[in-house]
């Protein structure tokens, strides 16, 4: 397994920025100054310095502002990295493998 393509990280820097494709579950930080996050349809405003955990089976869309500055980041993690026994017993450490 290579961990480069089962964990994402990047900034909300685009006006739209929607959910990825396939079996990503995303952690959405929302720092700066966006208009709404679309979610399954519904509209929600009022969503700055917001945190969402996000699975596979919801479509979603950040609404930004017209700014430079990032409105926050996005990690994506794939249901496969989640499920690796090596996660599992995880505890922090310090360079460690998880690629076994």
């Amino acid at each position: 397994m290579t961990i480069g393509k089962q964990i994402k990280i990047f900034q909300i820097v685009d006006l739209e920025t929607s959910g990825p494709e396939g079996d990503f579950y995303s952690v959405v930080l929302i720092t700066g100054s966006v208009k709404g996050i679309i979610m399954d349809g519904s509209h929600y405003t009022d969503v700055s310095h917001s945190l969402f955990f996000l699975n596979p089976k919801h479509s979603w869309t950040i609404l930004k502002e017209q700014t430079r500055q990032s409105a926050g980041y996005i990690m994506q993690l794939s249901g496969q990295i989640l499920n690796a026994p090596m996660l599992s017993t995880f505890q922090g450490q310090p360079n460690a493998d998880l690629t076994s």
